[in-house]
């Protein structure tokens, strides 16, 4: 319902945006702007070619967030690179504390909840 789509994926919660991603490259790309922030601490430089170029053929703008370079993606960081995220769906899959926190500062800094989509998992 949302004229653009923000995605995050945190460590395997990548899984269904990869999935996505090949879907919409073999349909021709997205028809909406979509951002997709790949969450991680390590990323082996051949994976990242490829993973580069799934993401041109679907036509989805990447972001990738390393942790072990000491970098940490939040809501502030979310705002300032995304100045239209008020009016985005974010679809966000990873770790259920870190979904957390970014819904409610991005609540608190004006979405509507309605538009925080989480798919959450935690390792029993």
């Amino acid at each position: 319902r949302r004229p653009r789509q923000i995605w995050i994926g945190a460590g395997i919660g990548m899984t269904p945006f990869l999935a996505r991603m090949r879907a919409l490259a073999q349909q021709g790309g997205t028809r909406q702007p979509v951002s997709l922030y790949y969450c991680t601490a390590t990323l082996e430089p051949n994976w990242l070619e490829d993973f580069l170029s799934l993401a041109h053929a679907a036509g989805v703008e990447l972001h990738v967030v390393r942790s072990a370079w000491g970098q940490r993606l939040d809501a502030v960081q979310l705002m300032r690179e995304q100045p239209d995220w008020r009016h985005a769906g974010i679809w966000f899959c990873g770790p259920a504390r870190f979904g957390e926190s970014l819904k409610a500062e991005l609540v608190h800094a004006g979405l509507d909840p309605q538009d925080f989509h989480q798919e959450a998992f935690e390792f029993r």
